[in-house]
């Protein structure tokens, strides 16, 4: 429930400020990890390329919202910035210890905890959107 509250707090103000930093931290860790969930899943896939494409093109996004929200919190913790890629290797980071996970959940045949995690993630789709519409807001003003 709470992530759930979190998440209808922060759709409203992706921009956050200081006060938000941890709420920001906490998201951030749920995107990287669920890039790892989306691979595993993308990957388990193989007889059904359009789905596993769909779950690649999730990973993506979660791996962007991930690093924006890296970045955001870096800017409010020093009042320094730094492009979004150069976030992408501690999104990366994250993301394996899941793809790992999932993937050896999904071997075993534990696919229904996997599911449950596959739904958390999905779960993050709204702010996901939220985060990318920001950024390209932001490419086209700049």
């Amino acid at each position: 429930m709470k992530k759930i509250l979190l998440i209808g707090l922060f759709v409203l103000n992706v921009n956050a400020q200081a006060d938000d930093y941890d709420d920001m931290e906490i998201i951030a860790n749920e995107f990287a990890g669920c890039v790892g969930v989306f691979k595993a899943f993308a990957k388990a896939s193989p007889n059904d390329p359009a789905l596993a494409e769909s779950l690649m093109g999730y990973s993506r996004g979660a791996k962007l919202a991930a690093a924006y929200l890296f970045a955001n919190m870096r800017a409010i913790k020093d009042g320094t910035s730094k492009p979004y890629a150069d976030y992408y290797p501690q999104v990366e980071s994250i993301a394996f210890r899941y793809y790992k996970q999932a993937k050896i959940q999904l071997e075993a045949g534990n696919s229904e905890s996997m599911e449950a995690a596959l739904m958390e993630c999905a779960d993050l789709n709204e702010v996901q959107t939220k985060i990318i519409q920001d950024i390209r807001e932001d490419a086209y003003e700049n």
